[in-house]
């Protein structure tokens, strides 16, 4: 599998700038999600696919890239799987969880990671928010949100 670095894609760099792992890691020990922090990014990032979504579409929500990336949903080397498409790449914070060989940021052209990754649903951001809402309200009982 290939993985891009940021700089080899120019309309990616400021993208890729914007999505940075040390500060994903650091943000979620900042809120609880990672207790204390082993080290090893793979370990320290696992099951928080979902989590990484939404926060890297806080990184990018008051720029042209919060319109331009969609929301996937599907599997990812038999797991489900949550990450961002941009253009005809898949940018993922924590696939290393999976891939050991793949870096912090992962960025992979969607054609080439066709045998790894599995999208079910591409949505908007503002899709993902809204649906996200709903399954929020649903599992605390509240019919409408």
């Amino acid at each position: 599998m290939k993985y891009y670095e940021p700089g080899e894609i120019k309309r990616l760099a400021p993208l890729a700038k914007l999505l940075d792992p040390k500060k994903f890691i650091s943000d979620m020990v900042m809120c609880g999600e990672i207790e204390l922090p082993t080290g090893d990014y793979g370990k320290d990032c696992s099951f928080l696919c979902h989590t990484s979504v939404a926060w890297m579409l806080l990184q990018i929500e008051k720029t042209p890239y919060f319109n331009a990336v969609k929301v996937c949903r599907g599997w990812c080397a038999g797991w489900e799987h949550s990450w961002l498409k941009f253009g005809e790449y898949y940018l993922d914070i924590t696939l290393t969880q999976f891939e050991k060989e793949a870096p912090p940021l992962a960025i992979v052209r969607f054609d080439e990671g066709k045998d790894l990754y599995r999208p079910e649903v591409i949505m908007t951001p503002d899709e993902w928010i809204k649906a996200e809402a709903k399954k929020i309200g649903r599992e605390y009982g509240h019919d409408k949100v």
